[in-house]
């Protein structure tokens, strides 16, 4: 399963008890923050994040709504005796942005941050993070400065391996190993085990795509195919879809309509605008195109898959 906790949902400033972009994925107890406006370490200790349990942090641009809170939090991971690496993860001068603003401030940092400039060319994806449980693939999205996208895909899963039916057929435990990989064992009897009457069918694995400050973008489109859960920035309503261009922005209507082409199962809308006090009027205008579309709320855990409604953590 794949949780995401909202921390931010404002474009360009705070406002309306809205603060600029930040989310939390959590997976197999691993920690992934994704952007890191102003107002983040708040939202993380109000929130209870397990930082030490922090594996990467992933940029998408340098606006200040997304990176400014950014050095306080890398410094103050510091102060509270983080040794383990970290690693950060965003589009080229990133590194000369973090680390000028850390020597500037005569930051000495306890750990290693290990940054890793990506530029994917447009329409193509580079794989940026694997681990045994997760692949992340970075894309590029279209705004006034590079901008990337992410890709959260779960690995594949093993099929359930039925212990009980093979403790009673009398299998050995050593060949367990085997079995539950789907190759076949030999009993010491010199007797050939089939694996498949001990499996069934494996849980699917489920993905997540995170697209904030990006006008249309044709070209990632295919990247995106069949994901679980979109977040897309829906900053304006459509009636403003020329200041959206001017801005390098989508509308509300205009994120709906990448969910339905992409096959996506659910819709997040995020990145608002401060003109907007009301965000159900996006909302609305959206789920006209697609239906399965919620509002990104901070402090509200979205779960995938999805369980019975989207709640608030403890």
């Amino acid at each position: 399963m794949l949780r995401l906790l909202v921390l931010g949902t404002s474009s360009a400033v705070p406002a309306h008890g809205r603060l600029p972009t930040a989310q939390v994925l959590t997976h197999a107890e691993r920690v992934y923050l994704l952007d890191c406006g102003e107002g983040t370490q708040l939202q993380l200790a109000r929130h209870h994040v397990r930082l030490r349990r922090l594996e990467a942090i992933f940029i998408s641009h340098l606006h200040g709504d997304h990176i400014y809170g950014l050095p306080g939090l890398i410094t103050s991971m510091s102060l509270f005796g983080r040794e383990q690496p970290v690693r950060l993860i965003g589009p080229p001068g990133l590194a000369a942005y973090i680390h000028s603003t850390l020597r500037l401030s005569e930051v000495n940092l306890r750990y290693d941050l290990v940054v890793q400039e990506c530029s994917p060319a447009s329409g193509t994806a580079e794989l940026v993070l694997e681990n045994a449980a997760l692949r992340v693939s970075a894309f590029s999205l279209r705004h006034r400065v590079p901008c990337l996208g992410y890709r959260f895909d779960e690995a594949p899963k093993l099929p359930r391996f039925d212990v009980r039916r093979a403790e009673a057929d009398g299998i050995p435990r050593q060949l367990f190993g085997l079995i539950k990989q789907g190759y076949p064992a030999r009993l010491p009897d010199g007797t050939s085990v089939d694996p498949q009457p001990y499996l069934s069918l494996s849980e699917p694995s489920y993905s997540y795509a995170f697209c904030t400050d990006t006008g249309p973008c044709p070209e990632m489109e295919p990247l995106l195919s069949n994901v679980d859960l979109l977040y897309h920035e829906a900053t304006f309503l459509h009636e403003l879809q020329t200041r959206a261009r001017e801005t390098g922005h989508s509308t509300a209507r205009e994120a709906a309509e990448v969910a339905l082409r992409v096959g996506a199962r659910r819709l997040l809308l995020g990145h608002f605008s401060a003109r907007y006090d009301d965000l159900q009027p996006l909302l609305a205008e959206a789920t006209t195109v697609f239906k399965h579309t919620e509002l990104a709320r901070e402090g509200v855990v979205f779960t995938v898959p999805a369980e019975t409604k989207s709640t608030l953590p403890q």
